[in-house]
């Protein structure tokens, strides 16, 4: 048994619905159904391009915010390491104690 093919067609039957004339226009629509098709599948290839534009800035602007923290951090550590190289240099050699513990902390700060 042969399979039958049905092909869409496109209908001017406004006239017919409207006043009982015959249909003034038939269409095929298998060149009509593919052009839409490529279309519709364009629009989304530019719309994923957008997409990936739009997340590429995210991702961009979010490794400035990390580059910018690890600047802060390291800026806050180097201060924090001057200032225990500052408070070491002005201690008072013969006070051990406070001497011992400004360079325990001057260690710390620069091993981090």
């Amino acid at each position: 048994m042969r399979a039958v093919q049905r092909r869409n067609q496109y209908l001017c039957n406004h006239l017919k619905q409207q006043t009982g004339a015959p249909v003034c226009q038939r269409i095929r629509g298998d060149a009509i159904d593919d052009q839409v098709v490529t279309w519709f599948f364009e629009a989304l290839r530019v719309a994923e391009i957008d997409v990936a534009a739009d997340t590429l800035r995210m991702t961009d602007a979010e490794q400035e915010q990390v580059v910018r923290a690890r600047q802060q951090q390291v800026a806050r550590l180097r201060y924090e390491s001057q200032l225990a190289e500052r408070q070491f240099m002005q201690s008072d050699p013969e006070n051990r104690l406070v001497a011992g513990e400004l360079e325990r902390r001057w260690e710390v700060s620069c091993e981090n």
